[in-house]
This record gives C-alpha cells, sequence and structure tokens, in this order.
C-alpha cells in the first residue's frame, strides 16, 4: 500500500504522542486497529497497514534544508491562524534548550555550559497564550546575536505581514540581549523587547548600594523590589542580584519584572514537555535534518493546530 505524506505525518506523530518515540516502533505498530482508525482506515482489514519503520527512515533521511525550512515556516502559519482577528498584542518568548547526542552525529558540538556534546534548539512561544511559534534544531555552540536576529527576524516579517498594527515583544533572558536584536526592535515602531541582562564589572559595583538596602530588609524578613534595571535580593545562600533590559517605558519596575519578565518561565515547563514528554531529544537518527525532522513531531503534538489534526 502507497501511504501519502500526510499519513505518514499523522501517523508518525500520534506515535510519539503515545510514548512510541522510535521510527522503528511502527513495525510493530503498523497493524494497531487505533492508529488504523486514528488515520481513517478501517480498523481491522488486513490489507491496509501502515508504514513500517523503513519508511520513516527513508522519510528523516531524506530531507534537505528547504524541506526543514517549509516545514518551521507551516508551524508559524498555524500559529497565525489560531487568531480569528490580529491580536493587539503579543509577546514572543525565544529560549534555547540542550539535546545531548551520541556518538559522532553531524553538527554535534561539545557545549562547555553542558559538559556533554549536544544540539542546542531553539523554542519561540507566545508568551500571553503559550502557544508555539516555532522551532530551530541548531547546533551545539552558543548563537550569536547575529544568528538570533536572523532567525527572529524571519518570524517577526511573517508576523507583520499577517498583523501590521499588532505591538510584538521580544522576551528572553542574559544571551537574548545584545544589539542585533535590539536593533531589529528599533526598525519597527511596534516592537519593544525586555532582555534579562547579565551582571558584568559595570553593573554590578553600581549595584552595591540598593544591595546594601536589600541585605537590610533582609535581616528584618522582609523583601521587595528595586528598580527598572536591578532587582536587588539576598537569600539564604547569599546576593542574587538580577538585570534586566528593555525598551518598555510604562510598566512600573515591579509590574516589569514580576508580571512582564518573571513570566518568562513558563517556557522552561513547555520545553521540559517537549523534551520529557514528548521525546523531541531522542538523538538515535545520524543526520541532523533527520533530528530536526524528530522536533518537530513533538512541537507539533504538544500544540496542535485543529484546523490540521
Amino acid at each position: 500500500m502507497i501511504d501519502c505524506l500526510a499519513d505518514l505525518l499523522r501517523q508518525r506523530i500520534f506515535q510519539t504522542a503515545c510514548g512510541y518515540a522510535d521510527g522503528n516502533d511502527a513495525n510493530d505498530l503498523r497493524q494497531d486497529p487505533a492508529f488504523k482508525l486514528a488515520l481513517g482506515r478501517a480498523p481491522l482489514d488486513t490489507d491496509n497497514d501502515l508504514a513500517s519503520g523503513p519508511t520513516f527512515s527513508r522519510l528523516e533521511n531524506g530531507l534537505t534544508r528547504k524541506d526543514i525550512y517549509r516545514l518551521a515556516k507551516t508551524l508559524v502559519e498555524a500559529f497565525i491562524a489560531r487568531y480569528a482577528d490580529p491580536p493587539s498584542v503579543i509577546v514572543l518568548d525565544m529560549d534555547h534548550s540542550d539535546d545531548r547526542t551520541h556518538r559522532q552525529q553531524e553538527l554535534a558540538f561539545y557545549n562547555p555550559y553542558y559538559g556533554s556534546h549536544c544540539y542546542r534548539p531553539l523554542f519561540l512561544f507566545e508568551g500571553l497564550s503559550g502557544a508555539l511559534i516555532t522551532a530551530v534544531l541548531r547546533p551545539g555552540k552558543r548563537p550569536t546575536g547575529r544568528e538570533n536576529a536572523a532567525i527572529i527576524g524571519r518570524v517577526v516579517r511573517r508576523l507583520r505581514q499577517a498583523w501590521p498594527d499588532t505591538h510584538i515583544v521580544l522576551r528572553g533572558d542574559g544571551h537574548f540581549s545584545n544589539p542585533e536584536l535590539m536593533a531589529l526592535c528599533e526598525e519597527d515602531a511596534q516592537m519593544d523587547f525586555l532582555f534579562g541582562l547579565a551582571g558584568n564589572p559595570a553593573l554590578v559595583p553600581a549595584a552595591k548600594p540598593l544591595l546594601a538596602k536589600a541585605r537590610a530588609l533582609h535581616e528584618q524578613r522582609r523583601a521587595q523590589a528595586h528598580r527598572l534595571v536591578f532587582k536587588a535580593e539576598v537569600m539564604g545562600l547569599g546576593d542574587n542580584p538580577r538585570f534586566v533590559e528593555t525598551s518598555l517605558t510604562n510598566p512600573t519596575s515591579e509590574t516589569l519584572y514580576w508580571d512582564l519578565y518573571y513570566a518568562r518561565g513558563q517556557d522552561e515547563n513547555f520545553i521540559k514537555a517537549i523534551k520529557n514528554d514528548l521525546a523531541s531529544d531522542r538523538t538515535s537518527n545520524h543526520t541532523f535534518f533527520g533530528h530536526h525532522m524528530r522536533l518537530f513531531y513533538a512541537c507539533v503534538r504538544l500544540h496542535p493546530d485543529p484546523q490540521s489534526a
């Protein structure tokens, strides 16, 4: 039986959602009545078996750069289709994760922060709804500001085509605080950014007066957030200064940090679901694009598009 591409994708995505992360699981599931029914086939017929493991191996290992780009763009289109009307504002949350690799897989580099060879996929979520926008599998090296701006810029341009008047806020932690992404925002009057900022020899000394006040408050068992770009906090284990860099001017210091920036931590829960529940980091393929396809399987199951389910 010849399987169309849509059926192959549905079968692989449904298998992933049910805990069968490997392509060769299809060898045991291709006659399963439940999976046949999910793909619209008569569950008890014997002449309509689903695709086998070798079929998925050929699919994943035959992908090209253009195929991966089109699939990533399809996720963005599915995100846009969720809205009946253009939203007044969206928050574009950005975060990287680690995906450990094994042996000598394509573009797997040693990352000293994680202490292993890995990939570093980039995930984009909408911060107010939690909806996935898209995901990009990357090599294991630390991304540059230019690379971040190139990826985010393509997404923003497509969003801007669909929603010319929507206010877009870019939100991310310290390694997104770079001139390239800030310049991307400055080019669009309807964009702002809210980035964490790592402490440095220039900032930390300037924060010492506020840290001293925070220590006094800590001794009195009181806590208080301070300025727009700096949170002075003293914990049981010591000082915990945090810096935030933003183009937003209206929110108060407390709103900026606790309501706007602090909320980006929810992304990590979504990433955990993609990795731990949907096995996006099952890096048992030998090709980079094959691994990228597996990332897409997991992403689609996290936030399925009602129109294509």
